[in-house]
């Protein structure tokens, strides 16, 4: 197939429809956790969760253990949905 040939707007409409089926899907699987992640939430590293608590880094990593966060290779992750219902319990 020629590269040239390829209609950009049908390959982003295949690529809208395939986001859309992902994030309709995502809704239907069940998650254990009582704060459930939107597909598009927002997520922030630790310098963003600490100005978005408006805490500093240091606090933020002392009440880590209280704090909802998400830990991948290492690194320590936040969704806003979460620091969201976090702030509502305070």
């Amino acid at each position: 197939m020629n590269l040239s040939m390829v209609n950009p707007y049908e390959v982003l409409m295949s690529k809208l429809e395939h986001l859309e089926t992902l994030i309709t899907n995502t809704g239907n699987v069940s998650n254990e956790s009582s704060v459930t992640v939107h597909p598009l939430d927002v997520k922030m590293g630790i310098k963003e969760a600490a100005l978005y608590l408006n805490i500093t880094e240091k606090s933020l990593y002392k009440n880590v253990k209280v704090i909802p966060h998400h830990k991948k290779h290492g690194q320590l992750y936040f969704f806003e949905s979460e620091l969201i219902e976090y702030l509502k319990q305070y």
